[in-house]
């Protein structure tokens, strides 16, 4: 629940298979920043598997990098609510306070390093930096970003850019909507297979290597490091 774009256990089914439109109206920044409206979606998901009959599902319960941890199956709801249970087990990070610097790491193969994923990276970090803190983004991604990512390099107001935003449904939307927002909140840098003019057009601050992480480190008091990133969730305590 505490992971950005997760719509319960019938996310895979639908809207992956609906319709241009429906697809469309999932992929908007809106469905992941207004608490109400995506829980509406979830139980918009929900509808669509009970008209269809579900009742069985099996899902995969993801270990760092590109391990599995387990495979549940069997009645849809009571994979739902032991899935989140063990994810939790698993996934959740409880810091007892922010941290000034937040080091996430996006660990697998090529099908991890994906925009996506750094979009549920920086949601979890978001999640555990300090207000004017930095967030390190680890990964290796060398996808040129999207269409909706390519509009924060453009010369116009951050009102501006969130404005377009809105009306992009582009699968990367959600992730260049969250980038917009952070780099308002915090610093963030990103280490990638991309060049660093690419990186820095973006508004983002290019990494070169692990040494540089490394002295980043020092800079700051407090430090949260997030393996697999992509698939953590946090609740910091406030500070």
């Amino acid at each position: 629940e505490s992971s950005l774009g997760y719509v319960g256990v019938h996310g895979g089914l639908f809207p992956a298979f609906s319709d241009d439109e429906t697809r469309r109206r999932f992929a908007a920044p809106s469905s992941a920043d207004h608490r109400a409206l995506h829980r509406r979606r979830h139980e918009e998901v929900d509808e669509a598997a009970w008209l269809l009959g579900v009742q069985f599902t099996v899902q995969v319960i993801p270990g760092p990098g590109d391990s599995i941890l387990q495979v549940l199956c069997g009645d849809a709801n009571r994979v739902a609510e032991e899935g989140q249970r063990r994810c939790q087990t698993v996934w959740l990070h409880s810091p007892p306070s922010r941290a000034g610097l937040v080091v996430a790491t996006i660990e697998g193969g090529d099908h991890q390093q994906t925009w996506e994923n750094i979009g549920r990276a920086l949601f979890a970090a978001l999640q555990a930096v300090d207000e004017q803190g930095a967030v390190v983004l680890c990964t290796n991604v060398r996808q040129p970003p999207g269409p909706a990512v390519r509009r924060l390099s453009a010369p116009r107001t951050s009102e501006e850019i969130l404005h377009a935003l809105r009306r992009d449904h582009s699968a990367d939307a959600i992730t260049a909507a969250l980038l917009l927002e952070s780099r308002q909140r915090c610093r963030v840098y990103l280490m990638s297979g991309l060049d660093e003019e690419t990186v820095e057009d973006l508004g983002l601050a290019h990494v070169r290597d692990q040494a540089q992480v490394g002295r980043l480190g020092q800079q700051y008091a407090s430090c949260i490091f997030l393996r697999s990133a992509q698939h953590a969730m946090v609740r910091a305590a406030e500070n």
